[in-house]
C-alpha cells in the first residue's frame, strides 16, 4: 500500500524545492513552444519534440502537486500526468530512435485511444494508483527497446557517412542512456521514503539537457553560417 500512494504521487517535496521544480516545468513548456515554431527542423519532428518536452513538464507539475485552488485545474493536472506517463514513452521510442519521425495515422489512433482509455480507466475509483504503475511498467519498456534499438542496431550507410546525422545519431544514443539510467533512479527510489523529489529531479534534468542541446545547436549554427 505504500508502494502504491507513492506511485500516486501523493507529493512530499520540500516546499524550498517548489519554485526550482515549477521554473523546470516552465521551461518545458517554453521549449515546447519554441520547437513548435522553428524552423530548423522538420514540421514533424519539431511538433513530436515539442509534445514530448509538453510532457515532461505536465508530468513534473504533476510530481511536484502545487496547491491548486481551482478544482477543473486539479483535475486537468491530475489526468494530464497520468497521461504524461503512458506517451513520454512511445514519443521518445519514434523521436530517438527513427530518422523519419513523422505523425503518422497509427501513431495519432494510439494517442487518441490511450486518452480515451486513461479518461474512462480514471472515472474508476482507486483506479489511479494502477494507472500510474502500469504507464510506469510501460514507459520502462518502451525505454528498454529504444536503447536495444539505439546500441546493438548497426547505423545505416547514410548514417555513418553523413557528419551531422551522424552527430544527431550520438546525441540519441546518450539521451537514450541517460533517460535509462534516471528511469532507474526512480525506480530504485520508489523502495525509499523520498521517490518524489527523485522523480521531480529526474524529469527536470531531461527537461535541462534539451534546453542545453538546443542552445548548443543555435550557437553552432550562428558559429558556421
Amino acid at each position: 500500500m505504500c508502494t502504491i500512494n507513492i506511485i500516486e504521487f501523493n507529493s512530499q517535496i520540500p516546499s524550498q524545492w517548489n519554485l526550482v521544480f515549477l521554473s523546470a516545468a516552465l521551461l518545458g513548456f517554453y521549449l515546447s513552444v519554441i520547437l513548435a515554431w522553428t524552423n530548423r527542423m522538420r514540421l514533424q519532428q519539431r511538433l513530436l519534440l515539442a509534445l514530448f518536452t509538453a510532457q515532461l513538464a505536465i508530468l513534473l507539475l504533476r510530481v511536484t502537486r502545487p496547491e491548486v485552488n481551482n478544482r477543473i485545474l486539479d483535475i486537468l493536472l491530475n489526468y494530464g500526468g497520468i497521461a504524461a506517463i503512458y506517451m513520454i514513452g512511445p514519443l521518445s521510442y519514434k523521436i530517438f530512435t527513427t530518422g523519419r519521425t513523422g505523425l503518422t495515422r497509427n501513431t495519432l489512433l494510439y494517442f487518441l485511444l490511450s486518452l480515451i482509455s486513461l479518461i474512462l480507466f480514471g472515472a474508476l475509483r482507486n483506479a489511479g494508483p494502477w494507472l500510474c504503475t502500469g504507464g510506469i511498467a510501460f514507459t520502462g519498456t518502451c525505454l528498454l527497446l529504444q536503447t536495444i534499438h539505439l546500441f546493438w542496431k548497426s547505423p545505416s550507410r547514410e548514417q555513418f557517412f553523413s557528419p551531422p546525422r551522424n552527430c544527431m545519431l550520438r546525441w540519441n544514443k546518450r539521451y537514450t542512456l541517460l533517460q535509462l539510467l534516471l528511469f532507474g533512479g526512480i525506480c530504485i527510489s520508489l523502495l525509499t521514503s523520498k521517490p518524489h523529489i527523485v522523480t521531480a529531479c529526474a524529469v527536470a534534468i531531461l527537461i535541462l539537457v534539451i534546453w542545453i542541446r538546443l542552445i548548443y545547436t543555435a550557437y553552432a549554427n550562428y558559429m558556421y553560417q
